[in-house]
Order: structure tokens, then sequence, then C-alpha cells
């Protein structure tokens, strides 16, 4: 009776605390700085900081108390308290943090429980206001909606009815203006017709990676259509409504007359308006260039070789970036790097230049990360060898060789600050090129190697300059322009090819180094990000944004595919920028800010971080009901609390019912500020059982652990740990001690996975966990086994829609004490079951499955369902599994050499990947197995979650 209230007391908490699809591919995190944190009080915040980010606390400040007059005026709300922000100097950083698990992908995140909002600087200042503001506008937001500490976690649960759409379009809103990359995303959708629509958007769990950007796209779009038709007030008004209801269709509809159908169809009508109608006449990208590329793939920076022979770029086909290489019209990909290079990094940068041809095409130079360090690779074709270069600095990115390739310049963050920085072909000479409080990115040298292109953000626009590196001396290389990016030299050294957003579309431009001379050369209805000339200047490489996906396209540089050139113009009503506005003139002098601007007066004070812990969430629920012996009374309960760092983790749990007079209880301690990590805990439980003699006993058991983790780096990980577990047996009647078991267990494990994938679908990759687990006669104990067990996972796509997996499982035991395993049972050796008694304490698994889509993208929403189902994909599957068991080693081998031995059935099928509200991903497995050993009827299953 117990246990099924206890299913329906602890549903809703599970519910709350379920990870997302996002986490399940996540990988470990290595701590290597220890942080010497500080803190200053302004009028509405609490900033941590630490002193490699100290000399940009005063800037920030400002950021954060001018967004909070902003957003606080806007949405007319005040918090009660101030709010935490923890500022962190680089991304790699930022990777570290104690409070939430993060990952590349990330630019800073805001933290429900105890409402604190975290980022790391990029040299950036438009992308540090605008992160800051957008993570503000979640806190003040999460503030007003969920108020107070101690219970603040009941009102959490609320949070699962909160659209989206709406609180990411809300902080988007309020954090930044429209911005080109952003719109080219969203006009893209709306011309190809992949707009979600809003009442698919109350989550962000269930879509593709590249589906996510666009959807905080539509959110900050639809809230801008909101506050343009039915006037900025609104907002208020919503928040206010939705502050104390569960449903937004019905808040919609009392605010501005409409449900959130109704006010989709309106949107998309207004996004078409706005975004298709005016570039109707334009062209596709495909008219530049044959797409050489996948397009179910992003493909990204395409670059023809010096020598013709190839054509190299970044791509995510097996779900994270890495090189590929192709002919020269595109045929024949493959990957550049073997399995063995690609473990010397993590994850490559995607920032600014992603790699460079030397200029022999021998190399190419690209930077990555590894245990949150960045360092440069130059990779050599003909040996094909990867050497890994390290920089004294925080993070390198956008490397580019030198007109004789013995030099590499590059973009360099040091304690927050980007500038230009420079070393030789082998790493060493490290010098900086310039100092100043701009964003520095895309380097790359004059053809006579006096000088530097780069871009610059100035303003929060990116332009084109120059760095004469005999004077020092910068120049803004076009007159008129706006965001400005990507510039790629040709061979004569006079003209310059780049990506600019004059007229809210990212075409290519050239321009004339020596006359300031700038023409449009593309004029596309979506977007090109990049763009590589042949050294004969015949042919281009773009890559160009359409289908919700950048690919690359190959393309002649005839004079017929040359647009002419055109002036600015106004797409819709969005863009209203022209020449005129650009108030520097061509070739003036634009010497470096070094002028802070002082916030003494917001400062309030100043101390180092003292540790501080407040409860995290608390969930207690408790019932009366009516139970087999009258009114009965259970109860469940959980409370975490932790310091504001998240270094320190305290849990305790309680259930209870006393109608089973069942009782457990469990306390933990987790300490997370080293990169090896430990925990140590208790628990124990009491209950009843009858023996075999239908005497009633009591059952108490105790049980204590310590364990320490280390994560080598992001792909291995190992384990250890002790327990020793207690329990006494007396009869309840008597009184007396009838029995005293304890066991001491020491185990440990390795842990390897480079798995990759999305949503539901491990794709790529292989995992391999080793673990073994000793019960010693320590301390009065009463067993004594060794056993060692390890699970092996493979997978490959081996067709778009075609995923096969293998899997390979292997247990000993062995001791006086051994244990024996089963494995006959639906996700071991289907079509089985224990009866069958495939047991031993050896024991040996092997399966085979493919996965296939029948269909990839359902996408239905049973919105009228509380709470709803999402049906994202269906797949069919078929199998084959394998398993032996033995009494012993030499047993498990004998067996193992006739083949009719082993254990083997066949089946097949259905995966119907789905979403409980479109947040908590659930698959629903149907099987059907059939042993091939003996004539049967087969076995259905009816199963939640992958088979593995």
């Amino acid at each position: 009776m117990f246990k099924k209230i206890l299913l329906l007391l602890m549903l809703l908490f599970i519910l709350a605390w379920w990870p997302g699809a996002d986490q399940v591919f996540s990988q470990n995190k290595t701590v290597v700085s220890d942080f010497k944190w500080q803190v200053i009080e302004t009028p509405h915040f609490i900033l941590h900081y630490y002193l490699d980010n100290e000399f940009m606390v005063e800037s920030i400040v400002r950021i954060l108390e001018n967004g909070y007059q902003k957003v606080t005026k806007d949405l007319n709300i005040e918090p009660s308290a101030k709010i935490p922000f923890f500022l962190f100097a680089t991304h790699n950083d930022f990777e570290q943090n104690n409070i939430s698990a993060v990952g590349e992908g990330v630019g800073g995140f805001t933290e429900l429980y105890k409402n604190r909002f975290v980022v790391p600087l990029n040299g950036s200042e438009k992308w540090a206001t605008h992160v800051i503001e957008h993570e503000m506008t979640h806190a003040l937001v999460f503030e007003f909606f969920f108020g107070g500490r101690f219970w603040r976690s009941i009102y959490l649960l609320k949070s699962l009815f909160y659209p989206l759409w709406f609180i990411e379009g809300m902080s988007e809103y309020q954090s930044s203006p429209d911005d080109i990359s952003d719109i080219m995303i969203l006009r893209d959708a709306v011309i190809n017709k992949g707009i979600i629509p809003l009442h698919k958007l109350g989550s962000f769990d269930h879509l593709q990676s590249n589906q996510v950007r666009l959807a905080y796209n539509e959110g900050h779009s639809a809230i801008s259509y909101i506050a343009e038709k039915y006037g900025h007030g609104k907002l208020s008004d919503l928040l206010y409504l939705l502050k104390d209801s569960y449903d937004i269709s019905g808040v919609l509809n009392t605010v501005l007359k409409k449900d959130i159908f109704k006010l989709n169809k309106e949107w998309e009508a207004y996004l078409k308006a706005k975004y298709a109608d005016p570039v109707k006449d334009k062209k596709t990208v495909s008219a530049y260039g044959s797409k050489i590329t996948n397009r179910g793939y992003s493909n990204l920076h395409g670059r023809l070789s010096p020598d013709g022979k190839r054509i190299v770029y970044l791509t995510d086909r097996r779900d994270q970036y890495e090189f590929y290489q192709a002919a020269p019209d595109g045929s024949k990909p493959r990957t550049i790097l073997n399995w063995l290079q690609r473990k010397k990094y993590d994850t490559i940068s995607t920032e600014g230049n992603i790699f460079s041809f030397s200029p022999d095409a021998q190399n190419i130079v690209f930077s990555a990360e590894k245990l949150q360090r960045q360092y440069f690779f130059i990779y050599n074709f003909p040996r094909r060898r990867l050497t890994r270069i390290k920089v004294d600095l925080d993070e390198v990115t956008s490397p580019s060789y030198s007109p004789d390739g013995q030099k590499i310049i590059f973009s360099g963050l040091k304690k927050g600050e980007s500038d230009l920085y420079v070393i030789d072909s082998k790493g060493r000479n490290l010098t900086r090129l310039n100092a100043d409080a701009y964003d520095d990115t895309y380097p790359m040298f004059t053809i006579d190697g006096k000088g530097v292109i780069y871009v610059s953000e100035r303003e929060k626009v990116r332009y084109l300059y120059q760095l004469d590196l005999a004077t020092g001396e910068t120049r803004r290389i076009t007159a008129a322009g706006k965001e400005e990016f990507a510039p790629f030299l040709d061979t004569t050294g006079q003209i310059l090819y780049h990506i600019s957003g004059d007229n809210g579309i990212f075409n290519v431009y050239k321009t004339d180094l020596s006359t300031g001379q700038k023409q449009q050369l593309t004029d596309v209805n979506t977007g090109i990000v990049s763009v590589g000339v042949s050294q004969d200047r015949s042919s281009w490489l773009l890559s160009g944004y359409a289908e919700g996906r950048t690919n690359l396209y190959l393309g002649s540089m005839a004079e017929g595919a040359v647009a002419p050139s055109v002036l600015p113009y106004t797409i819709g009503y969005q863009f209203t920028a022209s020449s005129a506005s650009v108030s520097v003139p061509l070739a003036v002098e634009v010497r470096s800010s070094t002028t802070t601007i002082a916030a003494s007066d917001l400062i309030l004070s100043r101390y180092p971080y003292h540790f501080k812990a407040s409860t995290d969430y608390i969930l207690p629920i408790f019932v009366l009901y009516a139970g087999t012996e009258g009114a009965g009374f259970a109860g469940a309960t959980y409370w975490q609390v932790s310091d504001y760092l998240g270094n320190h983790i305290f849990n305790t749990g309680l259930t209870y019912s006393s109608e089973d007079n069942y009782l457990n209880y469990s306390l933990v301690y987790q300490y997370a500020r080293w990169r090896p990590q430990f925990g140590i805990g208790g628990s124990g439980a009491t209950g009843y059982d009858i023996n075999d003699d239908d005497e009633l006993l009591r059952i108490r058991s105790y049980q204590e652990s310590f364990y320490i983790t280390y994560p080598l780096d992001r792909f291995h990980q190992v384990e250890a740990g002790l327990a020793n577990v207690d329990e006494y047996t007396r009869n309840r009647d008597q009184n007396d001690l009838s029995g005293h078991d304890r066991a001491n267990v020491i185990f440990t494990s390795f842990t390897r996975d480079y798995t990759t994938g999305e949503l539901f679908d491990i794709r790529h990759g292989h995992r391999l966990s080793i673990n073994a687990s000793l019960g010693r006669n320590l301390f009065h104990s009463d067993i004594k086994y060794d056993t060692v067990q390890f699970d092996w996972q493979n997978y490959w796509l081996a067709r778009q829609n075609l995923i096969i997996g293998t899997r390979l499982v292997g247990v000993h035991s062995t001791g006086r004490d051994y244990q024996t395993f089963t494995i006959g049972n639906r996700n071991y050796l289907r079509g089985y079951s224990s009866e069958d008694d495939i047991t031993g304490t050896v024991v040996g698994l092997a399966n085979l499955e493919s996965r296939f889509y029948l269909f990839r993208n359902i996408d239905y929403d049973l919105w009228f369902m509380v709470p709803d189902l999402y049906f994202k994909s269906l797949q069919a599957v078929f199998f084959t599994d394998n398993g032996l068991a033995g009494s012993s080693w030499q047993d498990f081998e004998q067996q193992s050499h006739k083949v009719g031995n082993i254990h083997n059935s066949i089946g097949t099928g259905l995966r119907l990947n789905s979403f409980i509200m479109q947040r908590f991903p659930i698959i629903l497995r149907l099987d059907y197995a059939r042993r091939t050993d003996v004539k049967n009827k087969g076995v259905w299953y009816f199963n939640l979650g992958a088979s593995f």
C-alpha cells in the first residue's frame, strides 16, 4: 500500500527535477582553477567576481544598474531582495562553475533555486551587455513570480506551466535590439516554412539543436509583436496575470482578447509581411554557387587550399564539430583527423577565423580546448601529424598565418580583454600588437606583412580596421558599413572580400584597399556568413545560411554572377541605417580608448566572499489515507541546502508510512570545489517482514558510505569508495535479536564516454564502463566476494535515418559469498524471463540493434491533455540478443565453445519518442522478441526508456 502512495506522492517531485533532453549527452566537468572570490554590493545586486576580472567590475556594475532601471520600469516590477550575480572572466572559467552544469554553447544562465545569474566575459561589450541584461531579466521576473527563499521550491513547481517562448522572448526583448544574425535565422524560417508555432514552444527541450536559436528569436519576435500592436504596457499585464495562472492561452485571452492559436496566426502573418515579402525578388544562396555539403548538417568556414588540391571546412555531421576535407569540386568528403588525434582536444573553437592554411598549403592551424585551457593545434597534411602549441593567455582564437608562414596572428583574451597577438609558427615569441578596450577578432596580415586587417567592435558594432605595425596607428577601412566581418584578402593584396550587413542582410562585398571603393557582390534573401576565393580568383566558396543550417556553396566568380553595387536600403521596416549616419570617415585614425567610467557611487561595499548557505529546494508531502487497518499517514520529503558557490551541498530525505510502520532516512554531504570531488553519507531504514515460520520480524538497516570522483578529462572518469551496511533483525513479539549481518564493500569504476547525439538518440561514438566491487572481512564483516563487470556500447550512424548500436556486457564474481546474476529479462536477453533460470556467477551478453526512423519529426502535441504529451518521432527497431551464463569461469568457457549453448533471441519493436509537457523526455517502447532455440509464441514487452 505504501509503495503505491509513495509513487503518487513523488510523481510531481520527479517531474519538477527531471533532467532535460539536453543533459543526456553531458560530459565530465573538470575543475582546474581556484577562484578567490570577492563581493561587491550595489543598490540592487550582490556581484561576485575574482581577480582575473576585477578591472571590468566597474563597467559591469554600470551595465547591471542601468539594465535594472530599464527592466523594472518597463515591466513594472520591483524585487524585494538583492539578486546574486556571478561574473567569470572567460568561458573556460565559466564551465567550471558549481552552480549548474554548462556546455560550450551556453552563454549565461539563471538558476532558479537561489535566483543567481551567471555570465562569462569574452571581450565584447555588446555581448556582455546583452547576456547580462538577458539573464538579469530572468532573475527579476523569477523573483516576481516565485518570491521568498525557504519555500521557494514549492512555488517553483509553477515554472513547469510557464511557456519558454514567453519567458525567453521577454528576456530577449528587454536585453537586445534586433540583431542581423538573429533576423537572418528568423527570415529563413519564414521563407522556407520552418516557423515553429508558439503553442509548440512551451519548452525548447524537444527541438533539434539547429532549432533552439530560432526558438529564442521567435519568442523575441512574438513579444515585440505584442508590444508593437497592443502596446508596451500589455507586457506588464501579461506578467501579472501569468504569475497566478497556469494557462498562457487564458492569460492572452484576458489581456489581448485572443488565445494562443489566434495570436500565433496573427503573428505568422506579421512575420511574412515583415521578413518574406520585402525579399521575394532576391536570390537564394544557391544562385551564387552549387551546394557541396550535406543539407542535414551545419558546415562552416569553407576554404580552398592555396595549392588548389582540397577544400577544408568544419562540420557537425557526427554531432560535434570536426574538420573535413574534400576534392576541389566538393566531392569525396572525409574526415581529416583520426580518432586518436581527435582525442587530443575536447572542442574546436568556432570564433572568428576558425582555421587558416599555411601559404604552402602544408598545414592548417586552429584553436581548440582541452581541460579548460585553449591551445593552438597545427595539422600537417603530408605527415598527417597534429601538434599542440601552448600560449600563455586565457583564451586564444581566430588564428591566421603570415604571408611567409613564419608567424601566426590571432585574437587573445587576457583577464577579460580581447586584443591582437602574434607568435612564431613554433609557438614562441608571444607579442601583443595592440591594447585597447575593444573586442578585436578576424585578424590577418596584409600581403607585405607590414599591416594587419581585422574586425573591431566599436560602439557595439563590428567594423573593418587596418593596423600599421610600424606606427601602431589604426584606420577604418570602409566609410560606410554595418556589421562587417570575415575578411578575406586576395592574392594581389588590394581586394578585400568580406561580409557586411549594410542592408540588413549579410552579403558578400569587396573593397579596393587603395581607393576605399566598396561593392556589393551578392544579393541573397537569407544570408552569407563567410567567403573564400581561389588563388586565380576564378571561383569562390561561400558559407550560406538556408533551410535552418549553414552549408558550403562553390561557384564561379564570372562577371555575370556579380550583382551591381547598390546603396543601403531598408528591409521591411526594421532597418533604417544609411551611409549618412556613419560619422567615421575613410582613413581617419582611431586611437585606443583606455577611459574607464567611474562607478564608485554605485558600489556600496566590497569584501571577500564568506561561506553562506541556504535552502535550494524543499518538498514535503504528507497525506492521510484509509488503509486496511483504518486511517493511515504517509509522508515523503527532500531537503537540499548549498552554499552560494555550489561547492558544498547537503541533502536529506525522509519517507514514512504508518500502515507499514516503514521509515527511511538519509543524509548526504558533497564537496565539489576541487577537481577530485567527494561525498559522504549515511542512511537508515526500519520496517517489518514475515519469515518462513510466519513470525513477524522487525528489520533495521544502517548504511554509511564515502566516495571520491576524479574526472581525468571531459570523457574519462575514475571513481572509488567504500560502504558499510549493518542489518539487525528482531522478533517483534519476543524482542530478541535474531540476526545481525554486516557488509563492508570497496568499489571502484572507470568510465570512458565518447558518445554524441541529439534528443533521444546516441548516434556516434562509444561508452565503456568497468566496475569492481570487493566484499572484505574487515571490521567484523560477514561477506567476502570479488565482482568485476564491464559494459561496452558502440553506436554509428549508418545512414541519416539509420542508427546501429551494439553492446557487450560481462560479469564475473568469485569468493565465498559470490554473487549470481540473471540476464533473462526485457532489457538484456529479450524473449527470455527470470523463470528461464539463465543465471550464473559468470555471464556474458551481446546485443545488436538497428533503429530506423519511420517518422523523424512527428511534432504532434496533445495540448488538450493535462499534462500534454508531445510526440516527437517514431522509430522501428530490429534486434538480436545473445547471452551465456556459467557457474564458474571454467563452466562458462566450456559452454562458449559450442554455439548451441548460447541463448539467442530475435525481435522487432517500435520506439515512440515523446515528451511530457514538451519538457521531460520519455520513450514509449513496444517490443516483440522470440527465442530461437525453442518454438514459442514469443514475448511482448511494453517499456519506458531505451534498451541501451
